[in-house]
């Protein structure tokens, strides 16, 4: 029993150690730690895309999800396996950012979509950086604050 105890410890410490060292290797690599932050950017076409997308999966549901609905039903489940950004799963090389906006959590993604567009006359061509899509939702809040 003890020897099947001390293997079982073995096998968990060596796969442990393996995750972790598949995790460096992907930190290394990813984009998220080699792109400057204004980089991480996403322009007004892929906004729009995007908010297709959302119309269409929130169809019948919740016609006018917030911004949070959106991040955990959408922007997680596409960004997962990539483990980067939406923006820069869009942009792999980034795009440099010439606008910041600014959101609120709980307010209508389809509403903040609509007044980004209808205040710059340059939307569809205009690089912005929105947290909610620049920084990798799927990362823990510790690798998150190392990042940044």
């Amino acid at each position: 029993e003890e020897e099947r105890q001390r293997q079982e410890a073995q096998r968990r410490q060596a796969e442990r150690q393996a995750a972790e060292r598949k995790a460096r290797e992907e930190r290394v690599i990813n984009p998220m730690n080699t792109l400057p932050a204004n980089y991480w950017g996403i322009n007004g076409r892929q906004l729009m895309d995007l908010a297709r997308q959302v119309a269409q999966k929130f169809k019948g549901r919740d016609e006018n999800p917030n911004v949070y609905d959106v991040v955990e039903k959408l922007i997680k489940p596409l960004c997962m396996k990539s483990n980067v950004s939406y923006a820069i799963l869009m942009n792999p090389n980034g795009l440099k950012c010439s606008t910041f906006v600014t959101h609120a959590w709980f307010e209508s993604f389809l509403a903040f979509v609509e007044d980004i567009r209808k205040h710059y006359p340059d939307f569809e061509s205009r690089v912005f950086w929105i947290c909610f899509l620049a920084n990798p939702q799927t990362w823990r809040p510790e690798e998150l604050t190392a990042l940044l």
